[in-house]
């Protein structure tokens, strides 16, 4: 199984937001896999609930990256070995002040996912511990002893 990759510098409370002519990318320190990895074993490490327990914000994988209020969606990976998640918005050509037309549109989702960026790391520890030790129940079966094609227990699959 694949190991979680994320970045060398590894900060759970950095989410990169840059701004490159008419697009911003916003690029998690985790990969894209990672996401889906959480998404499959702890999809309540990517929520956060309100008081009653209602899903408020969620980060996810898609096909297609959006983001608002209520979530992020990764599509993307960057083009290094890292593979980090990213996401990409287009700044609508009329905008002067790119930087506060994104805090201005998208700050409380930016903010949520750095809520939300700041538990992963909690979240992959316990999957890789968790895949570690079902890797250890795993064994390939002893098929080269000849009493195993008889079948007979010993050196088979039930020794």
């Amino acid at each position: 199984m694949d190991k979680i990759r994320y970045s060398s510098n590894f900060d759970f409370t950095k989410v990169d937001i840059s701004i490159v002519g008419k697009y911003c990318a916003i690029t998690l320190p985790i990969s894209l896999d990672t996401i889906k990895k959480i998404e499959r074993y702890r999809p309540e490490a990517l929520q956060i609930k309100d008081e009653n327990d209602k899903l408020k914000f969620k980060v996810a994988s898609g096909t297609t990256g959006s983001i608002s209020d209520h979530g992020v969606t990764f599509n993307d990976v960057t083009r290094d070995e890292r593979q980090l998640a990213v996401m990409t918005i287009e700044i609508k050509g009329d905008v002067k002040d790119a930087r506060a037309y994104i805090a201005s549109e998208y700050g409380k989702a930016i903010l949520n996912l750095k809520e939300v960026v700041a538990h992963l790391g909690k979240a992959t520890d316990s999957i890789e511990e968790e895949m570690d030790e079902v890797l250890g129940y795993i064994r390939y079966a002893d098929v080269t002893n000849s009493n195993a094609a008889e079948g007979e227990e010993e050196g088979g699959l039930y020794d």
